[in-house]
């Protein structure tokens, strides 16, 4: 190519050559990735929002000052509880806790992969904060945890507080199977007991129909448990689960995916429950035992 110079006199000019489409869509991914923004994600959200002077360092000092309360009494910064999640969600990774829970999830048509990380990031907060062991006394339910009867129980045990529990029969259904209970759990210190009641029926209990006044004793109990201990989420709002439209529940009492898992959060049936136990003399004996 043929051009002239500042003085009029032709000169030879190599022409550059063009670049294709791709090869110029690459080099313009390599610049983006080479000017890649590297804040931590919580300073472009900020500044997304146009808080431009929002001080990372400083809010990281801030929770290093903020104490949160952990399993076996013991305090530590938020700070130090957001490291801690982090590293019992690897945990539940390098022991394939994560495969266990994604199962679950599948099976109840409720996976995603932000799902699953959201669900280990809550299975980590319970584990640390009150020492509840995932798929345990930990379950994913329609994209919510649930604590289980178990779990409550373990909890209850590990808080130091001596209580006792008892029940009382508000309606016997010795002639249609249908009963309700009423479940008190009664301080050694004299706190005001707290109590609660829990029904069962044909309609409402898709199991052996043999096991239904003990349904409706551990749904009582396990209502009593998470008033007196809370925790989070329990069965009492896991049976609030809205039914599917169309399905004729005067046929299928309850669908079988929500019956079983409140059947699992129960505990499963049971041949026998003890009843008015008694406040206990140690810690370790307080909970309400069963026997098959």
């Amino acid at each position: 190519m043929r051009e002239k110079d500042m003085f009029g006199n032709e000169v030879v000019v190599e022409e550059e050559p063009k670049k294709n489409g791709k090869k110029k869509g690459e080099e313009e991914a390599k610049e983006k990735k080479e000017k890649k923004d590297d804040r931590p994600a919580i300073v472009r959200f900020a500044n997304s929002l146009g808080l431009d002077d929002f001080d990372y360092d400083a809010i990281k000092e801030v929770e290093k000052e903020i104490k949160v309360k952990i399993a076996g009494n013991q305090e530590i910064s938020l700070y130090a509880f957001k490291g801690m999640i982090v590293k019992k969600m690897y945990e539940y990774v390098t022991m394939r806790v994560h495969k266990e829970v994604e199962k679950k999830m599948r099976d109840q048509g409720d996976f995603s992969e932000d799902a699953l990380r959201f669900t280990l990031m809550q299975l980590a907060e319970k584990e640390i904060k009150y020492g509840l062991q995932p798929m345990v006394h930990v379950i994913p339910l329609k994209g919510n945890l649930y604590v289980n009867i178990s779990g409550y129980r373990f909890y209850a045990r590990n808080t130091g507080i001596k209580y006792g529990v008892s029940f009382e029969c508000l309606r016997d259904g010795s002639t249609d199977n249908k009963w309700r209970y009423r479940c008190t759990i009664s301080f050694a210190d004299g706190s005001p007991s707290i109590s609660a009641e829990g029904y069962a029926s044909p309609q409402s209990y898709k199991g052996n129909i043999e096991y239904i006044a003990n349904m409706a004793m551990k749904r009582a109990e396990m209502h009593a448990y998470s008033r007196a201990f809370p925790i989070g989420a329990s069965v009492e709002e896991a049976e609030m689960i809205p039914y599917d439209e169309g399905v004729n529940y005067s046929a299928q009492p309850i669908g079988d995916v929500i019956a079983g898992s409140i059947e699992e959060l129960l505990g499963g049936p049971q041949s026998e429950v003890v009843i008015n136990s008694q406040i206990p003399d140690e810690v370790s004996e307080t909970v309400l035992e069963e026997t098959e």
